[in-house]
């Protein structure tokens, strides 16, 4: 479960800090060009701002979880990596309709509940060093 636990780590990590930057430049070509996926926030670039600093933000902590991956002991990392997808994916579902209306896929749902999946998975049975027996 160690290997794997380190694997985890970096994959989830290396697609955060891929779809973070990726996103990241997606919104600016939208915001600033009106063209591609995020065409829309031409015409409101107030939301890019939260969507900036949340689409790096996850680019971050994708660093982070690959810095973590090295680490002894790796367990409370799945529980970050979980608890990462859990604000994202509360967004996608309050806003549903919205998200709709302008004609968004709602393919980043199935993104955040499988790797909040796989981080419970590996978080419930990682197998933690036992404290050496001093009796």
């Amino acid at each position: 479960m160690k290997k794997y636990s380190k694997n985890v780590l970096r994959i989830h990590g290396t697609v955060i800090i891929f779809a973070g930057l990726a996103l990241t430049v997606l919104g600016w070509i939208g915001t600033f060009q009106g063209k591609g996926m995020m065409a829309i926030l031409e015409s409101e670039p107030i939301g890019y701002i939260g969507l900036f600093q949340a689409y790096l933000l996850m680019a971050c902590f994708g660093i982070v979880l690959w810095m973590a991956s090295n680490l002894e002991e790796r367990r409370i990392w799945h529980l970050a990596g979980f608890l990462a997808h859990s604000a994202p994916l509360a967004a996608n579902i309050v806003f549903w309709d919205q998200i709709e209306s302008y004609g968004i896929s709602h393919n980043g749902i199935m993104l955040h509940i499988t790797f909040m999946t796989i981080q419970a998975i590996t978080y419930l049975f990682y197998e933690q060093k036992q404290p050496a027996n001093t009796a």
